[in-house]
């Protein structure tokens, strides 16, 4: 009874958050690795499981801003991410029920339009509270998650390899009920929770130049990424890999975020936000690469583990640098926005072209051209940034004329 009373009553902030960021990344380490596995176990086609993919991650673009707006309408994190879970639950365990691909799509889209949300919801609710305290910052709560997702995906891959492929529903339930539970204990992530507003007017989100630009680019580098993220599952079988090496590599991405969370505090004072994203462009290029060159199911783990490099430095970044450019009525909305385009939008690019690569022309080459774009984009980006650092030197030269 101590230790529960404990658990449930953590004081400080960082206690609280870092367990909520383990206690829902172990959940969704049930989830988000074993879409695929799960398709494939019902055997379907590699061209239909990314069309079910493609749909799904079409339905983040709708919901993720869609949630995001309703916190800044009625001024409540916590009451949509509790609304989203609980129903993400009822739904997940529903999916053994549906025999066809068609019901088997329609609950999976259902199930995304709830749990989508609920990623960029948290991270603002975290940057939230870290910003009112002092030696707190994101990558120190969020390192917890990633560290959490590892050992969990690596225990349910285990106990799948001895039980069955449906005992993601019950793990899944059970750990987040668990999220749902600790979120009771933590203050709202948005101010004057009781206050509503008349209405939430995206405009200035869309006026934005850096804003806008940002939501060109970040779809498309994350379409390779999110190709090879999906089919991970494929390339490992055809390396001749098993369900244990499918679990050991998402945990070891999961492991190589922690110490590039450790170092982002350092990363944030040392580097502009957006010169962290630009970097992580460039390793995501060289993870595109390395995918080329893999040959056995260790070089693929290799792979995996440039996550922290890629992914985490990208989240790092995109986080901090969404949150400075939007105004303050419309901090949950951009967050949510920027995550359903990049995560969506490439999502939506990534899994339905990277399924209809992998039938016709082949693992290798969806590698190649995702190397060939990771490289055009970044040098976009490259060029975006120097043409709004070129354009606000020549404000300032101009307002110090003026005066």
């Amino acid at each position: 009874m101590k230790f529960f009373n404990s658990f449930f009553l953590a004081k400080t902030v960082k206690t609280r958050l870092s367990t909520f960021e383990w206690l829902f990344w172990a959940a969704f380490a049930v989830y988000y690795p074993m879409v695929v596995v799960y398709l494939r176990f019902k055997g379907y086609s590699n061209t239909t499981i990314g069309t079910i993919l493609a749909v799904n991650s079409f339905m983040v673009i709708i919901a993720q801003p869609f949630w995001g707006m309703v916190c800044d309408y009625i001024r409540s994190i916590k009451k949509v991410f509790i609304l989203c879970f609980s129903l993400t639950i009822c739904l997940f365990v529903t999916l053994p029920l549906y025999k066809t691909a068609l019901l088997t799509g329609i609950a999976f889209a259902a199930i995304t339009f709830f749990e989508s949300g609920m990623m960029p919801l948290l991270d603002s609710w975290v940057i939230n509270k870290v910003k009112k305290e002092k030696n707190l910052h994101y990558g120190s709560i969020r390192m917890y998650g990633s560290l959490g997702f590892a050992i969990s995906v690596t225990i349910v891959t285990a106990v799948i390899d001895r039980t069955s492929m449906y005992i993601i529903f019950p793990a899944f339930a059970l750990s987040g009920i668990m999220v749902i539970l600790w979120s009771l204990q933590i203050k709202d992530g948005i101010e004057l929770a009781h206050t509503k507003v008349k209405s939430i007017n995206i405009l200035p989100l869309l006026k934005n130049r850096e804003y806008m630009l940002f939501l060109i680019f970040s779809p498309i580098l994350f379409a390779p990424f999110r190709a090879a993220f999906f089919f991970l599952a494929n390339a490992m079988e055809e390396l001749g890999g098993s369900q244990m090496e499918y679990g050991i590599a998402f945990a070891v991405t999961a492991l190589s975020e922690v110490p590039v969370f450790m170092l982002s505090v350092y990363l944030v004072k040392r580097f502009k936000s957006s010169t962290i994203i630009l970097i992580a462009s460039v390793f995501f290029i060289l993870r595109q690469l390395i995918l080329i060159m893999a040959e056995t199911p260790l070089q693929l783990i290799f792979a995996q583990a440039t996550q922290g490099l890629t992914f985490g430095m990208f989240l790092t970044g995109t986080v901090y640098y969404v949150d400075k450019l939007a105004p303050d009525n419309l901090k949950s909305t951009a967050q949510t926005l920027a995550t359903a385009v990049y995560y969506g939008l490439g999502g939506v690019l990534g899994s339905y072209w990277g399924g209809w690569a992998i039938d016709n022309i082949g693992l290798k080459s969806m590698y190649k051209i995702g190397f060939a774009v990771s490289i055009g984009i970044t040098f976009f980006f490259l060029l975006t940034l120097i043409y709004s650092r070129t354009r606000e030197n020549k404000i300032y030269s101009y307002n110090s004329v003026e005066q």
